[in-house]
């Protein structure tokens, strides 16, 4: 019985089902056995999933053969999978076909790359694709005017008319995914000035706020296989980790290991499921970059166009990380954070005036220029001015944080799986490499740099023939680590 059970990099492709929508009368043609690559991909730094199938075509499908027209680049594209997970879940392979596949709706709105096979029987193509329900909603543009509601609110307000319209869409009820926005801190006015929707969406994340729940005020707006986020870093951290938070939900934890030696056998199947195959630590410290780009220091400073002021974020307009970073951290009152870089490193590096009098810090400066009303208790009600930006505050701080957030970038690839997805969290354990000379031969000790939890930046499914591998990118909110101080109390 066993032997039907599966490795963890096999999958099978259980139908892919291709929907001519725009013909006289919906055709639908199974191509399952036209592909044998394909990939999907989804990232926290794209709005949509996407993703590319490899067709070998001897059937005349590019061209439309009989009464099947050719492909336009219009067409709907589903697709049905089984990872090793649930393959073997449900029996292995003498189950058949799992019940419940993964599924994904996908739009082609490209074919490229043709060219004739080898033996001059057919021919070989790529078809790309998004999801579905992000084509949809692209194809509306928006101009709208939003007053005095918080921006979650009209994140909410532009999903629900465009993402979520149920006019012609095509997708069935359990083909539509969620919204999970985070709440967001006060209320502002402002005009969509003519945007599709995603385009939309991004231009309210640039000026979301939270007052202390997200002080970085990372707002984001991406599909996963979850569904469409609006949200900070800090919640995605939240939801996988806080039982308290509403949108609480543990699966979107996955602890992974990086070990060199396990059994291929079946009792081991998680333990190869959960390991990386390879491993890369592909940013590790950038000096310049952060001091060049306000990782430390940066300015705010606002030119108030309406009463001719200029006003600083503070009273001398400085960002200084050392003072602002325990709000990112969850971190106890008798601990402080360890960085990556010294105190005394970046306070030598920057300089906040020289013995000439002028300000030559190669800190990072931003001019906001301010035609809204910053005094939201005096404004006048009929005025049609924004208020309740926090430009200045928002700026500063993604800055700074958005440098952290990507200090340490692990490139990684293992075994196949679809239950994991872009904005998941990886709690990664990685040992500490042993020294050639024969030192450290007993337990080796955990990599305290490159271990702990990572925000899933991006995850890549690779298909092909009937091995699956995930390519992931994870960000880690720096090297920042808590020292206990009452440890140094007393005698140091």
């Amino acid at each position: 019985m066993t032997q039907t059970f599966v490795n963890p990099t096999y999958y099978n492709l259980q139908r892919a089902l291709l929907r001519f929508e725009f013909s006289p009368e919906i055709i639908e043609l199974d191509i399952t056995g036209l592909i044998p690559s394909f990939s999907l991909n989804s990232s926290i730094d794209s709005e949509t999933m996407y993703g590319t199938i490899s067709v070998i075509d001897s059937v005349g499908l590019l061209e439309g053969v009989g009464d099947n027209p050719p492909l336009r680049g219009e067409e709907q594209i589903i697709l049905e999978i089984a990872d090793s997970r649930s393959i073997n879940e449900n029996g292995g392979l003498s189950g058949g076909n799992i019940a419940e596949p993964f599924r994904f709706v996908g739009f082609v709105y490209k074919i490229d790359n043709v060219t004739t096979k080898d033996t001059n029987d057919g021919i070989q193509y790529d078809m790309h694709f998004i999801s579905y329900q992000s084509y949809k909603a692209g194809t509306y543009e928006i101009t709208r005017p939003f007053r005095d509601i918080q921006i979650s609110e009209m994140a909410q307000t532009v999903f629900d008319d465009y993402f979520d319209n149920v006019a012609d869409t095509f997708l069935e009820p359990q083909d539509k995914k969620p919204f999970i926005v985070e709440e967001t801190s006060g209320r502002a006015r402002c005009i969509i000035p003519k945007m599709r929707p995603e385009e939309a969406m991004a231009f309210l994340t640039k000026r979301s706020y939270s007052t202390s729940k997200s002080p970085s005020c990372t707002y984001r707006f991406f599909e996963s296989t979850r569904g469409y986020h609006f949200v900070t870093d800090e919640h995605l951290f939240r939801m996988a980790q806080d039982t308290t938070d509403p949108d609480y939900d543990l699966g979107r934890t996955f602890e992974f290991t990086f070990l060199d030696a396990i059994p291929n056998t079946l009792d081991n199947f998680d333990m190869q499921l959960n390991n990386l195959e390879t491993i890369e630590n592909t940013e590790r410290i950038n000096s310049l970059g952060d001091l060049y780009n306000g990782a430390y220091r940066n300015k705010a400073i606002e030119l108030d166009i309406l009463r001719r002021q200029t006003n600083l974020l503070n009273e001398d307009g400085q960002y200084n990380y050392f003072d602002e970073r325990r709000k990112y951290f969850d971190v106890k009152a008798f601990e402080q954070l360890e960085d990556r870089h010294t105190r005394k490193f970046v306070n030598n590096s920057h300089r906040t005036s020289s013995s000439n009098g002028r300000d030559e810090d190669v800190q990072k400066q931003f001019l906001i220029v301010v035609n809204y009303d910053k005094d939201r208790e005096n404004a006048d009600e009929g005025t049609v001015l924004s208020a309740e930006t926090y430009y200045a505050e928002i700026v500063s701080n993604r800055q700074a944080y958005s440098r952290h957030i990507e200090s340490v970038i692990v490139s990684a690839s293992g075994p196949g799986r679809l239950d994991i997805t872009a904005g998941d969290i990886i709690d990664l354990e990685v040992k500490k490499l042993q020294q050639p000379d024969g030192t450290n031969l007993g337990e080796p000790e955990q990599n305290r740099h490159l271990s702990g939890k990572y925000i899933l930046k991006s995850v890549s499914h690779i298909m092909e023939q009937d091995e699956m591998k995930n390519y992931y990118t994870m960000i880690k909110k720096d090297w920042s680590e808590s020292v206990d101080i009452r440890r140094f109390r007393g005698g140091r």
